[in-house]
């Protein structure tokens, strides 16, 4: 692994990752998307996901709207980021204007996958994201803490990992924990099914927490 003392950019600890690993190809580029808007943003939200899907390897250097039949995922991002972002900047986000963002651009958030090795995966297999989590641990820690540096990441159904990932939890109230500097949420994976609605009222309460605990 590349030491921590050199001075690498991002995308030189991603190359380094993807030597380290010749056997996964294609190789997902992921974490930051903009890094123009991440710098920006307040709070700094990453999305953790268990893997992606397909041919889509390029998920860094690019911007994701939620036009389209079946850009579910994309419009979930982006509503949840914006929950988020008004509630921890002392707003109140209403459903109507929640349901009005949801085609908008996500740029300003970070997505960072467990499994680095792409596959035409339909559906995630528990045992086989663990075995890439336990074996890439160090990797991904040092992707998410020294290079990413998130204020918040939502565990979009990965938080059963994290225990694998991150070694001092914090329980702080329900689907909330502390580990460090970073808040996670326990929440679902942004492509489910299921309504909006529901989304917003249970999302809503959970960041609501944040504020309260003065995170």
């Amino acid at each position: 692994m590349a030491d921590f003392e050199e001075k690498m950019t991002y995308d030189d600890f991603i190359a380094d990752l993807e030597y380290a690993r010749p056997e996964y190809k294609p190789f997902c580029f992921d974490g930051v998307l903009i890094d123009e808007y991440w710098d920006k943003a307040s709070p700094k939200i990453m999305f953790l996901l268990k893997e992606t899907y397909g041919d889509f390897d390029e998920i860094r250097g690019c911007e994701f709207a939620g036009s389209g039949g079946s850009n579910t995922i994309f419009r979930r991002m982006r509503m949840w980021t914006y929950i988020i972002d008004e509630v921890i900047n002392g707003r109140n986000p209403s459903y109507e204007n929640t349901l009005k963002i949801k085609e908008a651009k996500n740029n300003s958030i970070a997505w960072v996958n467990l499994k680095k090795k792409v596959e035409n995966q339909v559906y995630s297999n528990d045992y086989d994201i663990l075995k890439y989590v336990e074996r890439d641990c160090e990797w991904l820690n040092d992707q998410i803490r020294n290079y990413v540096k998130p204020n918040i990441i939502l565990c979009g159904g990965t938080f059963k990992y994290c225990n694998k990932l991150f070694s001092n939890i914090v329980p702080i109230a329900d689907k909330l924990y502390k580990v460090d500097n970073m808040v996670l949420i326990d929440f679902y994976h942004p492509s489910r099914r299921g309504g909006y609605e529901k989304d917003y009222d249970e999302l809503l309460s959970i960041v609501k927490n944040i504020t309260k605990n003065n995170m």
